[in-house]
């Protein structure tokens, strides 16, 4: 491009003038058939438009011309990125970074990509070139604190939010991310102090101040309050944002005791949500328990018997969320003789991996072994020596029979609550991914019955081997019960599990703040408050109740 052919272009191009800039590149391609950055800029606007054909073959044209231009890889990453392809996204940018190694964009978006898949200490390393090249990149800062705080390394990760805030004291996103963290590791008030000091700079963020929301503050803050309501229908702001705002305002509405209104608030956060995300999809659900039911049955098990390993270092802790999984697994994790690991993916993958979850034939005494010594492996990586360690992937309770086949004197613990407690917590939870079924009372409904139908099978077949654990009793009676679950898990009893609150252990759930706390009974009926806007729930959980045999099934 001439330079002043081109600069007429970038600027149209940057006063989002497309059809104008693509006028001004068209001519220069007239003349310069060519020019990979007429073509390359061709490509940004046809992204633009969405017509994401066009834009791969302006990109590639740009690229065969000049391929070792790391900008031209970088647009044709972004463009992977809009079609849902993070491989190819992530092998784009990453080729972006080989023509030019001190390209600091490519680099943040490849931390993006791994923290999505969970490689949090790859995304570490590569926040760790970034500042090698860049000093002062906060961005880096906060990834490289996310992906600490997510692999367990809590001292590192606060580490980064502090060099991040020496840079720009009451950085807003940093002190999020800082507080977050703080929580986790049970230092409320430290956390509370961090996000009053950055709201103090940022009185008007939405971000801090539904964080300080889900510390229990605000509640009689009258800014709070305008901040977050200015933020309900701020349609500039992004969807994770307004949620945000809209579950912060429902809890502090119902603090307030204003129960129409804190309803009104979950329900809007709970529509936002599901705008953005795959819708639940009951149908399917279904299916796969059926499956499951056709598949694992008492016969299943008598043909595999003998297999698996002698380990009870494994302690699965399934029910639906909000049923009281964090707190069993903090009481049990208090024990010195265990470790609690939080959710772990890895009992899935390995049993996806082998072919163990769709296929008979694969449920072989070599596979068994190998996924048997693989997950005690992830284990031993996680907690050292340690004699006992919690899963608490909820998701495990469609694998109960697997794994009660590889690891056959493992204890199963099954967290149980009342049904509209665990569907109304569920519900005033904004959750940061999956749980697809929480954003809709009829939803909820129906998922806790098929997960009832999938838990009473289970018990039915496995019998002995699973522990049902009531929230209700545990609050009740928490000394008994605490004495029950040890016992089973065969552990000798130890007063700090009955201290669990006192745990330094970091808690990364939605129950991290709870787990904090003293067992209390005021979750005991929380549904009552909003009982007038259950109608859907309630349906759903009495249309679907007969699919549950009845000594399980819970009434409402």
């Amino acid at each position: 491009m001439t330079p002043s052919a081109a600069a007429a272009a970038l600027t149209l191009l940057h006063r989002g003038k497309l059809a104008e800039a693509e006028q001004v590149l068209a001519g220069i391609l007239q003349t310069q058939p060519d020019n990979a950055d007429a073509h390359y800029y061709l490509g940004v606007i046809a992204q633009e438009r969405r017509q994401l054909a066009r834009a791969s073959q302006c990109f590639a044209r740009a690229i065969a011309l000049h391929p070792s231009n790391g900008l031209y890889h970088v647009g044709l990453g972004r463009l992977r990125e809009s079609e849902h392809n993070p491989a190819a996204a992530e092998a784009a940018y990453r080729r972006a970074i080989e023509c030019d190694p001190s390209l600091v964009y490519p680099r943040l978006r490849v931390c993006e990509l791994l923290a999505r898949t969970r490689r949090y200490r790859e995304v570490v390393a590569e926040t760790e070139h970034i500042l090698a090249l860049d000093p002062g990149c906060l961005e880096a800062y906060d990834r490289k604190a996310i992906a600490c705080f997510q692999s367990g390394a809590h001292e590192a990760a606060i580490s980064a939010c502090k060099a991040a805030l020496e840079k720009e004291p009451h950085r807003a996103h940093t002190a999020g991310i800082l507080a977050e963290v703080l929580k986790a590791t049970g230092e409320i008030d430290t956390a509370r102090q961090v996000l009053a000091g950055a709201i103090a700079a940022h009185p008007d963020s939405v971000q801090l101040r539904a964080t300080l929301a889900d510390l229990g503050g605000g509640t009689d803050d009258k800014k709070a309050f305008a901040v977050l309501e200015s933020a309900r229908a701020d349609t500039r702001l992004g969807p994770t944002t307004r949620s945000q705002a809209l579950f912060a305002l429902g809890r502090m509405y119902e603090q307030k005791g204003d129960f129409a209104r804190s309803f009104e608030c979950y329900a809007s956060g709970n529509a936002v949500t599901a705008a953005s995300r795959t819708p639940y999809n009951y149908g399917s659900v279904k299916r796969t328990i059926d499956g499951i039911l056709a598949r694992f049955s008492g016969d299943f098990s008598a043909d595999h018997e003998g297999t698996g390993l002698d380990s009870r270092v494994p302690v699965f802790i399934v029910g639906m969320p909000r049923s009281g999984t964090s707190l069993v697994e903090q009481i049990i994790s208090a024990h010195p003789r265990v470790f609690g690991a939080g959710e772990i993916g890895a009992m899935a993958s390995l049993l996806r991996a082998a072919g163990m979850d769709r296929r008979d034939n694969a449920v072989t005494p070599e596979n068994i072994e190998h996924v048997g010594r693989s997950y005690l492996e992830r284990l031993a990586a996680l907690s050292g020596d340690a004699e006992r360690v919690t899963d608490k992937m909820v998701f495990n309770m469609y694998y109960l029979g697997l794994i009660a086949l590889v690891f056959p004197r493992a204890p199963i613990l099954y967290c149980r609550r009342h049904p509209l407690d665990t569907c109304v917590s569920c519900y005033a939870q904004n959750f940061a991914q999956r749980n697809e079924f929480s954003t809709d009372l009829r939803s909820l409904g129906q998922h806790y019955r098929a997960h009832e139908r999938l838990m009473a099978h289970w018990k039915a077949v496995l019998g002995s081997r699973i522990l049902e654990i009531r929230y209700e009793h545990l609050v009740e009676d928490p000394g008994r019960e605490i004495a029950g679950l040890l016992d089973f898990c065969g552990l000798e009893w130890d007063d700090r599990c009955a201290r669990f609150y006192e745990s330094s252990r970091a808690v990364k759930t939605a129950s991290k703040l709870q787990v904090r706390s003293r067992i209390y009974k005021t979750s005991i009926g929380r549904w009552r408050n909003f009982e007038p806007f259950l109608g859907p729930l309630i349906d759903a959980l009495q249309a679907h109740a007969g699919e549950v045999p009845e000594r399980f099934r819970e009434t409402v």
